[in-house]
């Protein structure tokens, strides 16, 4: 069932591109292919940082369990944020009321957070990427650099959140 797309004053799809996508998914892939291709060739023992040294048998049983690790946690994972990312129609978008978000990471809709209601906006970094963080007084939003189309699109926001949300705390 699809809902009308309520109009913004300014909006930015919140989405990994293909690219990223893809790159997700190939190093899950890699990964997990890697460490089962070692699993079944293996012949030799492994020393890990000189703390743990296994034998042939043992080394082969380790690189299984990290294959099958990493195809049931983390190779599914990345299936499915790649495909939220390429298919799911999410957004980031300014209205009169407040900011329109999605309503859950899964979902299609959108919810309105009123600019008084947000308590604490902080921008986190991990490496390259920057996470901004909405925080209202029942859950929190959580927006990455990687999800928006440019560098610019998250200053925007950001830079829009921050001046909202002061001028509305001076009114008050």
């Amino acid at each position: 069932m699809s809902h009308p797309r309520r109009p913004a004053d300014r909006e930015f799809p919140l989405r990994l591109n293909r690219g990223q996508a893809l790159g997700l998914l190939g190093v899950a892939l890699a990964l997990t292919l890697g460490f089962l291709l070692l699993a079944l060739g293996n012949e030799r023992g492994l020393v890990f940082m000189g703390l743990l040294e296994l034998g042939p048998q043992a080394a082969t049983r380790f690189y299984a369990a990290l294959a099958v690790g990493l195809g049931v946690a983390v190779l599914p994972g990345a299936c499915a944020v790649a495909t939220k990312g390429l298919w799911l129609d999410q957004r980031v978008a300014f209205v009169e009321e407040g900011l329109l978000l999605p309503a859950g990471f899964w979902s299609g809709d959108e919810i309105v957070v009123a600019y008084q209601d947000i308590r604490e906006l902080t921008i986190a970094r991990f490496g390259e990427e920057r996470v901004l963080t909405i925080c209202l007084a029942e859950r929190r939003f959580r927006i990455g650099r990687s999800w928006l189309p440019t560098e610019q699109a998250f200053d925007e926001i950001a830079e829009r959140l921050s001046r909202n949300t002061s001028q509305d705390r001076t009114a008050v």
